[in-house]
């Protein structure tokens, strides 16, 4: 025999009650779309990591074969003894150390693979990794007209606080229903239905309706402590809003922030590496002909490696900065 079983809604508890849930439903649903945007942005850094790992591996080979030929130079100035054993030491230290770098990068390279695979959830195919520096991931000509604010609407996380903040809401509309009694209706076959008769006249027909009351009187204060949790929770979902909404315009803040001045900062590094690379070249020749000693071109050496490897870090923070806005934007623009 089928039952159908339903209840009167003269409070709006069922209402609230379903407004909750689908405000719950479309939290959830807000916060896989943030998952996933979150994800994007770690598997991009990854591929930047990786990209610009290979790069350093590259300069330091090159700086280990510019230090090799600085010390077959030195080692033959010594036994020829044209110059005392310290140039000699001092361009094997570099030797040294160049040959640690490239160590320490082979192992960046590796750990920046291992990571990219795990995001992949799959090893990476080598045609799909980057085999040259990356200059840009994305336009950047939308910022010179300015953003609104508006597009923070675009982020899950604010829309899924949004969501929770209104299914808090609708529980305290269930929860203050529950003050009073509620009716359920369980329709059955059998005689005529005695007990709803204030309500309904029932006539002669052999369908019942058999009424299930649920009346607050004896619950000893649950009904009321039910309320304030419900209010409790909604200040708590208020404050979450709030903070997801200033901590969203923080984000965005910081990331426009080093988007404003980091073309400032790859110009001046870009001088910075043509200085010291002139430098370098001047002091090697200067010393090859006998007027500085190495400790100049040593000096030098460090200062042109150094300068390329800060323009690799700002390179680098360029494009990771475009991925924050990516995702400091809801997905972009």
């Amino acid at each position: 025999m089928g039952l159908t079983a339903y209840e009167l809604d003269f409070w709006g508890r069922v209402r609230s009650l379903k407004d909750a849930t689908l405000n719950h439903y479309l939290a959830t649903q807000s916060a896989r779309q943030a998952t996933q945007i979150s994800l994007v942005s770690q598997v991009a850094q990854a591929w930047l990591n990786y990209a610009f790992a290979t790069a350093n591996l590259n300069l330091a080979e090159q700086t280990l074969k510019a230090q090799l030929d600085s010390y077959n130079l030195n080692k033959k100035r010594f036994d020829a003894g044209i110059d005392s054993e310290v140039p000699l030491r001092q361009s094997q230290i570099s030797v040294e150390t160049a040959r640690n770098d490239v160590a320490n990068y082979k192992t960046q390279v590796l750990q920046a693979k291992n990571l990219l695979d795990l995001l992949a959830g799959q090893a990476v195919p080598q045609s799909l990794l980057p085999d040259q520096i990356v200059k840009n991931i994305s336009n950047e000509t939308t910022f010179a007209t300015g953003l609104s604010s508006d597009l923070l609407s675009n982020r899950p996380d604010l829309k899924a606080a949004e969501y929770q903040l209104r299914a808090a809401g609708a529980n305290i509309g269930a929860a203050k229903a529950r003050m009073f009694p509620s009716i359920s209706l369980i329709g059955s076959t059998g005689y005529a239905s005695t007990e709803l008769k204030d309500l309904f006249k029932s006539g002669g027909f052999s369908w019942s309706i058999g009424p299930s009351l649920d009346l607050p009187i004896f619950d000893w204060g649950t009904r009321k402590a039910n309320i304030k949790i419900s209010e409790i929770d909604q200040k708590i979902a208020l404050s979450e809003y709030e903070n997801a909404i200033q901590s969203a315009f923080r984000e965005v803040n910081d990331a426009l922030a080093a988007y404003a001045h980091i073309e400032d900062r790859l110009a001046a590094q870009r001088r910075l590496v043509s200085a010291t690379d002139t430098t370098y070249t001047l002091s090697t020749a200067r010393f090859r002909a006998g007027i500085d000693s190495y400790l100049t071109v040593l000096d030098a050496q460090r200062s042109a490696y150094a300068a390329q490897q800060g323009l690799l870090i700002l390179e680098q923070t360029k494009l990771n900065n475009q991925i924050e806005l990516y995702k400091t934007l809801g997905g972009g623009l």
